[in-house]
């Protein structure tokens, strides 16, 4: 059977993972809290048709597509630009990559949707200051059970190459963030490898900048 987690449950269920996952959000805003969401999700491509051979596997088509820009298709403020998912690589090295492209003019409407469902994005507005929240809640892991020395190597090993990596861009000059600033002064980056952002409880992303 074949068995995939889906990018619109995965920060809800990372302990569960059965196919890898590289995940990169990148966001920009514009003053007045209007921006533009990038997210990109590589998943391990699995075909268990055991009927069908090689040439089922190579006539396989991506299955999830569809899943993701709908969840944000009827939100008042947020436009789906593009949503596809193609297949990449070969053999063992196949992934899904999944493009989703969204503007919004306020980021908090997409709390609670999609790829954003245990998620918590904020901006605001003081002065001549702006700041950029995101908080990632990792639900599984408060349910989870500590597991021997031997599994966590294992999970440790199966996770390895795979990252979460998030960046934003401030309108004005970064002066305080948790992450790391680019050489422009506005882009801000973070990033953590699959199995220590599972076994984090919740992530928080912060980043302060001023008009220039």
């Amino acid at each position: 059977m074949r068995r995939l987690i889906t990018a619109a449950t995965l920060c809800g269920v990372l302990i569960f993972v059965t196919g890898c996952i590289s995940y990169k959000q990148h966001t920009a805003f514009e003053s007045d809290g209007s921006g533009r969401i990038v997210v990109d999700t590589w998943v391990d491509y699995f075909n268990g048709d055991e009927e069908g051979g090689q040439d089922a596997e190579e006539n396989a088509q991506p299955e999830i597509s569809e899943e993701l820009g709908p969840a944000f298709a009827d939100l008042e403020g947020v436009t789906v630009e593009e949503n596809w998912t193609e297949l990449e690589g070969e053999g063992e090295e196949r992934r899904e990559h999944t493009h989703l492209v969204l503007s919004f003019d306020k980021v908090e409407r997409l709390n609670g949707h999609g790829v954003f469902k245990n998620q918590e994005l904020t901006f605001q507005k003081k002065g001549d200051e702006f700041s950029f929240t995101q908080v990632i809640h990792n639900e599984s892991k408060e349910e989870q059970e500590e597991s021997p020395e031997e599994s966590e190597e294992l999970a440790r090993t199966l996770f390895e190459g795979y990252t979460f990596t998030y960046a934003v861009v401030m309108p004005g000059r970064v002066v305080d963030t948790s992450g790391t600033v680019g050489d422009d002064g506005r882009t801000v980056t973070w990033e953590w490898p699959l199995f220590d952002l599972a076994n984090e409880e919740e992530i928080i992303m912060t980043a302060t900048s001023k008009k220039e």
